[in-house]
Parts: C-alpha cells; structure tokens; sequence
C-alpha cells in the first residue's frame, strides 16, 4: 500500500470530507466526530489496542464500566461515533447493543448487526438498520475478511472507490481510500 498514492485502494489518505445538505443531524455529528479523531491523530499507545482515547471508545460513551479493553476496536469507535453524538443530541443512541464483538465475522453476524439496527430506536419502514447496495454518507461498511467495520464519510457517487474513517487501521484512526467491491456490506445507521 502505497501512501503516496490517493488512488491506490487501502491507502491512507487526506482529502477535506463534503458533507451534504439535508443530513440527518446524528450523521453529520458522528461522522464530525469520526473526522475530529483523524485530524487529532488518535493511535494507540502502551500496548496494542489501548490508550487514553482508544479505551474511551471501548468503555463506550456514556458507560461507566470498560467493556473490550485490548479488544480490537474498529467496531466500538464507530459505535462509540453513534453514541456521543446522539448523548449530545439528546437522542437514543441507534447502536445500543451491537458492541458485544469487535465486528462482525460471518454473514449471520451481518444479518445479526443488521437486525440490532432494525430493532433498536427507529422503525425499520424509515430505512433505518438497512443493508444497502451502495455507501451512503454516515452509513457503516463491513468487512468479513478481515473482520473490520469502517464508518463511511464520502459515498463518491458514480466511482469504484470511498472514503472511510476508521478506528484500528494501522493502530491508529485513519482515513482511508477502499473499493466498495472489498466491503461484504454497507449498513444505514439513521
């Protein structure tokens, strides 16, 4: 994977991320979360998978007991996204029990976090939980092989690739460059 090279699929990049018009509020503010670990340079520290911040996202946000420390962590950041955002929105968070693994692993475990979406705080008819065929802004991505959940912050319309934000890439948050073709799924969160 070459850095130097944007258009390379895996690759970190840096690129200034569009937000839509009309979004829903929780979106934009987890991604603007997401946005604001990259930018600070959020990495692990003293040992893999821990440090201040990347144990803040396994205790989850608003918990008062760790629930993955040392566990991989991509899953709870994006979680962790979701959470804080709707505490400061005053909103129930839409990932409320999908941190009990690190991410999924086999398409039961997809169908599983796609039905802990549906059932969670919005009523399925709104979209919410939903697979999709293609990115949107804010949505998740999900990868079997390897295991890894991404959080989506430019869908690139018309284009083999996106752009995610992603906790426990490379040990540390980053933004990066994917094929949509690698993702097993995308899934609406709101």
């Amino acid at each position: 994977m070459d850095a130097n090279n944007p258009e390379r699929d895996g690759s970190p990049i840096q690129q200034a991320i569009s937000y839509p018009l009309g979004v829903d509020p929780l979106v934009l503010r987890a991604v603007l979360l997401a946005e604001d670990a990259y930018r600070r340079g959020v990495r692990e520290s003293g040992a893999p998978n821990r440090g201040p911040e990347v144990e803040e996202y396994q205790r989850g946000y608003g918990h008062d007991r760790f629930y993955l420390v040392g566990e991989r962590w991509c899953a709870v950041f994006a979680t962790y996204c979701y959470e804080r955002a709707a505490g400061e929105l005053g909103l129930p968070s839409p990932l409320l029990g999908w941190r009990r693994g690190s991410s999924p692993r086999t398409d039961s475990d997809l169908a599983s976090a796609s039905k802990i979406l549906e059932s969670t705080a919005h009523p399925p008819s709104a979209g919410y939980g939903r697979r999709l065929d293609q990115p949107v802004f804010g949505c998740l991505g999900l990868f079997v092989a390897p295991n890894h959940v991404t959080l989506v912050v430019d869908p690139r319309p018309g284009k083999k690739t996106c752009v995610t934000i992603e906790g426990n890439f490379r040990n540390r948050v980053e933004m990066v460059l994917r094929e949509k073709t690698d993702f097993r799924a995308f899934v609406r969160v709101v």
